[in-house]
């Protein structure tokens, strides 16, 4: 997304006197940056090759089509009425979104890190032959770990349910998103608003830990999809597929963050996953997210481990047009109100990044949370 692409449409016109016009429709979003998609030439007695070149760029991710390429030629005495058409071949072309580029940090040896290190090394990898304990089976559990003989005690006792093994792991930690995708964050342009930037930023931080070599799943609440912790390049891409054409669902009723931590609970039980929440904090909701937020403490307390949860919030006021001489006004009233929600959050013992798309790189501003630090 955001990148160029040249378009060149070429043929040869073998019959017929006259003017020829060959226009090319682009698909929503496009913006067309060199060239023009609109041609018009003469065709005399001969054979008349033409090519028509353009340079497009697409501000929004999704999966489109070009195939409205079309044409209409004219009689050079107008003898008869202007003939239409059409090209026939049809181009698939899928947008992703941008990869928000995330620089490595050089730091001395002795260093801990603000959230999770680099090396930071945890129970959720490779599974190993140590046992550990058995727990009730739980949605994205491999069925080879059901303890049958358990099980057949558990249910002897007038108990439903399965129950696993649950080993011992190696490997780094778990990182878990989760991406918000309320119709509230539609804030700006059809071309440019808030969640857009917020689905940007949950590619680019799966891109980040992935690589890294953590294990991540994710959540999208509000559109009730979630990819269970995996690791490496395949978990991105079905990650990448998802996000291609994902947009603010309008029937969220049954998706909250809190409902959807309750259906993961297990895992963030066992994994004690760092947990990112990607979202703009309004007032209206400002009580829903705290409620998904203390479930998720509930859960850590549980196990008796420290919470961490970071919460992005994404800044869409610059994103919003200016039309009137009261709109700077409003955006810092906006703005001051959000302060407010951003410190009641901190108070709790969350990490709040505040990220203004307009005025602030990505990279940077989430590498000051996730590097390291000297200690003391």
């Amino acid at each position: 997304m955001g990148d160029r692409l040249r378009v060149q449409i070429k043929g040869t016109i073998r019959r017929g006197v006259g003017g020829v016009t060959i226009w090319d429709e682009l698909p929503e979003s496009f913006q067309l940056v060199s060239g023009s998609n609109y041609r018009v030439f003469w065709k005399g007695v001969k054979d008349k090759e033409f090519s028509c070149e353009y340079e497009i760029r697409c501000q929004k991710r999704g999966k489109f089509y070009f195939d409205k390429a079309q044409w209409e030629s004219r009689h050079f005495l107008s003898l008869r009425e202007p003939s239409y058409g059409s090209f026939d071949e049809r181009k698939e072309l899928v947008v992703r979104s941008r990869i928000l580029f995330l620089r490595r940090v050089r730091t001395p040896p002795n260093v801990a890190s603000t959230l999770y290190p680099k090396e930071s090394i945890s129970k959720l990898g490779a599974v190993s032959t140590n046992f550990q304990s058995i727990r009730e089976y739980t949605r994205g559990d491999p069925f080879k770990f059901i303890n049958w003989k358990a099980t057949a005690r558990f249910m002897a006792k007038g108990r439903d349910g399965l129950l696993v093994n649950e080993f011992e792991r190696e490997g780094k930690r778990a990182v878990w998103i989760f991406l918000d995708a309320h119709p509230s964050l539609q804030v700006g342009t059809s071309i440019e608003n808030c969640f857009d930037y917020c689905v940007e930023a949950a590619d680019s931080i799966a891109y980040y830990f992935l690589n890294q070599g953590f294990f991540l799943g994710m959540c999208i609440y509000h559109a009730g999809t979630s990819f269970y912790p995996d690791t490496g390049m395949k978990q991105y891409l079905k990650i990448a597929r998802a996000l291609i054409n994902l947009g603010p669902r309008f029937h969220y009723e049954e998706e909250s963050i809190a409902k959807t931590v309750e259906k993961i609970r297990i895992h963030l039980a066992n994994l004690s996953p760092l947990v990112v929440i990607i979202t703009h904090l309004t007032h209206e909701r400002i009580d829903a997210l705290m409620e998904g937020v203390t479930n998720i403490l509930i859960h850590y307390r549980t196990v008796g481990r420290k919470m961490n949860v970071m919460v992005i919030n994404v800044l869409p006021y610059d994103l919003i047009p200016q039309s009137h001489d009261l709109a700077a006004t409003v955006r810092d009233m906006l703005e001051a109100e959000n302060r407010v929600l951003c410190r009641r959050l901190q108070k709790a013992g969350i990490y709040v990044v505040n990220w203004n798309p307009r005025r602030e790189d990505f990279g940077s501003k989430l590498m000051k949370y996730i590097r390291f630090k000297v200690i003391a």
